[in-house]
Order: C-alpha cells, then sequence, then structure tokens
C-alpha cells in the first residue's frame, strides 16, 4: 500500500528545525563571503522535484519524487565565461531519507541565462550503500532576474543509485552582485 502523502506535524517541526539549523550554519558563512567581496550573489535553495527513468517492470507507486528542503549557494566569479560556487542543503530523498550534502562547481554561461555545469560534493542518505558517496553531478540551469531552475542529472550507479534521475531545485538569489553585463 503507498504511503500517505499527507504530512504529520511531527515531520513538519522536524523539518522547520533542521531547516533553522541549516540556516544557523549556513546563513553566516554566506554573508561573511559576501561582505569580504569573494561572493556575487547569496541564494537560497529550494528543493523540490525529481524524476526517475524507470525499467519497464518497475513499479513507480514506492518512489518518492517530491523532495522538500532547504540550502544555500554562494557564486563567485567571472560572470562573462561562467561562475564559481558552493552549495549545500538538505531533502527528503527518493525513498523518505533525509539527505544532506555538500559541494562546490562550475556552471559555464552558454547563452545568456542559460548555463551548465557540474559540482563535486559529499552526499549522505540511508538511501546509499554505507550511508554516503562523493560524487560528480552534472547541471543544467536558467536563471529569470533573482531566480535560477537548476536541473541535476543522477545516473544510475551500481549499488550507488538505483535509477537514471532528473532532480529539479531553485535558488533564490537573496544577495547579488553580480556586475552587469556590457552590451
Amino acid at each position: 500500500m503507498p504511503r500517505s502523502t499527507s504530512i504529520s506535524s511531527a515531520t513538519s517541526i522536524a523539518f522547520l528545525r533542521r531547516a533553522f539549523v541549516t540556516a544557523t550554519i549556513l546563513l553566516p558563512v554566506l554573508t561573511i563571503f559576501s561582505s569580504s567581496g569573494n561572493s556575487n550573489s547569496i541564494g537560497l535553495n529550494i528543493y523540490g522535484k525529481s524524476y526517475h527513468f524507470l525499467e519497464p517492470y518497475q513499479n513507480r507507486d514506492y518512489l518518492n519524487e517530491t523532495n522538500p528542503g532547504l540550502g544555500a549557494r554562494a557564486s563567485f566569479g567571472n560572470k562573462s565565461s561562467g561562475t564559481y560556487f558552493v552549495e549545500g542543503g538538505f531533502f527528503e530523498d527518493t525513498f523518505r531519507h533525509r539527505a544532506t550534502y555538500i559541494a562546490a562547481g562550475y556552471m559555464f554561461r552558454l547563452w545568456q541565462q542559460f548555463r551548465v555545469g557540474f559540482n563535486a560534493g559529499l552526499y549522505k542518505t540511508l538511501s546509499i550503500n554505507k550511508g554516503g558517496t562523493a560524487a560528480v553531478v552534472p547541471l543544467a540551469s536558467y536563471s529569470v532576474k533573482f531566480v535560477t531552475l537548476n536541473v541535476a542529472y543522477l545516473p544510475k550507479f551500481r549499488n550507488i543509485n538505483a535509477y537514471h534521475t532528473l532532480a529539479g531545485y531553485l535558488t533564490v538569489n537573496l544577495i547579488n552582485s553580480e556586475p552587469k553585463k556590457k552590451s
């Protein structure tokens, strides 16, 4: 029988507690990056959706494709060709375990607001064999004003990831000091 999609008050309180702890730890660090002139933008990551590419014999009913969570991102570097970034956060994964990660990466600017790149990071969740792994993850993003849609591709790999997966999340830039693009 599929798990109920309603969120209990205990789950909501636990989610809010993790959000508060994440913000308490990450926001001061990211503010230091921003105030020292090292960062071009500081953003809040809002995690939300995933899609799993299944084999014809596999059943989607037990997979969680709604993945709520929060994190933060600091971006810095040459905006005309691309940007470096660090990010981290937590979310509910495919098997309804809490997943946490911290990563650093680079996004190449392809055309105006469209970028592609990767992040390399440490990921921790009970859904992964032995509780965690290091991985390089390809990303694509599209920005409109202060909001960026990010899509990550998580390939099927041995006993680490059981499915080819696309994961989507938003970055809302709270502090943005990007240089204006010259015409």
